[in-house]
């Protein structure tokens, strides 16, 4: 089994999407190598995801828009579509709940979803069969 780890310190620009699965293709799946790949949240998102699980839900629109320019980089409007959902679906958990551990973790983990939605279609972009696995699944 190979697994490849993108972690947000790889992950800064949206055009660094690209570039990852480049590699991956070049590195691995050219040489008949199917490698497991786990993606991180972009660099910096973590943290405004953490505070905007403390209240300050604002954070969300930089989140949102980070992927948006991700989104665009790709030229996905459907990745785009996922990115609005998913954000909307955070806003409206922090706005209607008490900020329990639980929720925090599944807000927190937002830029993970996110990142692997993106990774997908990157890998695809490079001719590189992909499909999501849901770490909850």
């Amino acid at each position: 089994m190979n697994v490849v780890k993108v972690g947000g310190s790889v992950l800064r620009e949206p055009g660094d999407f690209v570039k990852a699965a480049k590699n991956i293709r070049m590195l691995w799946v050219e040489k008949d190598i199917i490698p497991i790949v786990v993606v991180s949240a972009m660099k910096g998102i973590t943290d405004r995801l953490i505070t905007a699980s403390s209240g300050a839900i604002e954070e969300l629109d930089s989140v949102e828009q980070k992927y948006m320019e991700v989104a665009d980089e790709l030229g996905s409007r459907s990745l785009a579509s996922r990115v609005s959902h998913e954000v909307e679906r955070i806003r409206e958990i922090l706005e209607e709940s008490s900020h329990d551990e639980l929720l925090k973790d599944y807000v927190v983990s937002l830029g993970e979803r996110l990142s692997r939605i993106a990774m997908v279609q990157a890998l695809e972009i490079e001719g590189v069969k992909a499909f999501e696995v849901n770490a909850a699944d």
